[in-house]
């Protein structure tokens, strides 16, 4: 018959300390200071996300397109709008593709205003899934000045102008 081997005695009366209390002031101005910036993030997003409707708002009250007028469909604008964001997203400026895509593609100024309209409001100055803030949100308009200059900024100006858009 296996017995198995005998211990020492222990002392079954050993203290456990179990009386865990937060008391400390410095780790309660921690746990407020995470909180205060949750709570801070959470109103920005929100307030941003406002701002963002709001813009968005604007934009289609004074973008009005003439659907007759029209020599492209939605789907071809969601593609030129999502071309002009690459072309303008992350470091450098594809100034080429921007301005073969507002200058020689729309036919009419219908054509450039669903365009606008298509691109809508999006944030610019954001890198990735920003923490500590976010972009302005901006139009295109908005984008072009930021990324263009000289000549072709002017160029777009007269185009945007023939067809009635505020730049």
């Amino acid at each position: 018959m296996n017995t198995l081997p005998s211990t020492p005695n222990i002392n079954a009366n050993a203290h456990v300390n179990t009386d865990f209390k937060i008391n400390n002031p410095v780790m309660w101005v921690g746990i407020s200071a995470i909180g205060g910036l949750l709570i801070w993030k959470m109103y920005k997003k929100y307030a941003d996300g406002a701002e963002q409707r709001n813009l968005q708002k604007a934009l289609d009250q004074t973008t009005q397109v003439d659907g007759s007028k029209l020599t492209i469909n939605q789907a071809e604008a969601a593609i030129i709008a999502q071309k002009l964001f690459a072309a303008m997203d992350g470091m450098g400026t594809d100034e080429n593709t921007i301005m073969h895509l507002l200058i020689d593609t729309p036919r009419t100024n219908d054509d450039l205003k669903l365009i606008v309209k298509t691109f809508g409001i999006k944030e610019y100055g954001t890198f990735g899934t920003p923490w500590w803030g976010s972009g302005t949100p901006s139009d295109l308009t908005m984008w072009l000045t930021y990324e263009l200059s000289g000549s072709n900024l002017q160029k777009l100006k007269n185009r945007f102008a023939q067809a009635g858009i505020v730049f």
